[in-house]
């Protein structure tokens, strides 16, 4: 679910992707991501995102809870009708409480990060658009020295607000934490999704 309000000066952006499932009553998935950011314009190219806040939490990757909050500052490449190609970069903190750990170690860590993204969106034709968005940030090691999150996707319509999506979705961490048994959750975690939308 997304939400977005926008005028010549700004736009606030709120998103929220969220899965959880069972199989054969056992639990397969239980993420959410909940990320916010507010952009203000200081010209017709260049922007100010005065803050971008995120929440996550996936148990399977060993992140009970994990929150961001920083501030960038964005470039337009191209803005027309068809077509939106913005880049960022800035600095901001994190702090992560992890589901378990290992003895000796710490369950909740608190880091600075640094983050560039980019974010591309386009009219194919009359009937489909296709959006990149990518963000990479850079932390200490005990938060996974790295981590990056893509989203891709084909969006197609139906009928009037209603459209077909395919998306597919790379979360990555370059160094997940162990869990107290020392078991190490995968890095990187993959999803196709299928979804039918409905635009207002």
């Amino acid at each position: 679910a997304g939400a977005q309000r926008r005028t010549a000066k700004s736009r606030l952006f709120i998103d929220y992707v969220g899965n959880y499932s069972k199989t054969l009553g056992v639990e397969t998935a239980n993420n959410h991501r909940l990320s916010s950011y507010y952009d203000q314009f200081l010209n017709r190219k260049i922007f100010w995102r005065v803050y971008s806040a995120e929440y996550h939490r996936d148990t399977f990757k060993n992140i009970d809870g994990q929150v961001s909050l920083g501030s960038s500052f964005g470039y337009d490449l191209i803005r027309n009708s068809k077509t939106e190609w913005e880049i960022s970069g800035g600095l901001g903190g994190l702090y992560k409480r992890f589901v378990s750990v290992g003895v000796g170690e710490d369950i909740d860590n608190v880091s600075p990060f640094l983050e560039f993204g980019t974010k591309y969106d386009t009219e194919l034709t009359g009937w489909m658009d296709y959006l990149f968005d990518y963000k990479l940030q850079f932390v200490n090691e005990d938060s996974g020295t790295y981590t990056h999150h893509l989203v891709t996707t084909l969006s197609t319509d139906i009928t009037g607000d209603l459209d077909f999506d395919v998306s597919f979705v790379w979360d990555r961490i370059a160094n997940p934490q162990p869990e107290a048994d020392l078991t190490v959750p995968d890095k990187d975690d993959i999803q196709l999704i299928v979804a039918v939308s409905y635009e207002f």
